[in-house]
């Protein structure tokens, strides 16, 4: 079973609500501008499949401050690295439950930095779904490593 859009944006909805009670919406695929904060979890097992979360360094900023219950001035480097990863982790575990059969996740991998991007020679892209939460920017993409 593939994972839709439909279906994507329908989990990232509702983890939006129950996480931060606000909506996110469906945007066009569009590049990130500047620094951002990224986490990568894979699916091993009857699936092959990598799940990145990408997200702007002011949107992430905002989610950390919400679920730390801290000002944003008061967030420390690991508190934005521990909230994207922890985010990757429920996104990747509600992708596992969509395409079923017997896989495990990784630890989620977070990187600050320049957009690492997607393309990878051995990996092709299954879903790229971006959406726009309060002005900011959030990407989930998933690839299957290429047979």
């Amino acid at each position: 079973m593939l994972v839709t859009a439909n279906d994507m944006n329908s989990l990232i909805a509702d983890i939006w609500s129950a996480l931060f009670g606000s909506a996110i919406m469906a945007a066009p695929v569009t590049p990130f501008d500047g620094r951002i904060i990224a986490a990568t979890v894979n699916l091993r097992g009857d699936v092959d499949t990598t799940v990145l979360l990408r997200c702007d360094i002011a949107l992430a900023r905002r989610m950390a401050a919400t679920m730390f219950r801290l000002d944003e001035d008061d967030l420390s480097s690991e508190d934005l690295q521990d909230t994207i990863g922890e985010i990757a982790n429920i996104v990747a575990g509600n992708v596992k439950t969509l395409l079923g059969g017997d896989c495990r996740l990784t630890i989620p991998v977070v990187s600050d930095g320049l957009d690492p991007g997607v393309h990878r020679e051995d990996r092709h892209i299954v879903q790229d779904d971006h959406f726009d939460s309060d002005g900011g920017h959030l990407a989930v993409t998933s690839t299957h490593r290429n047979t």
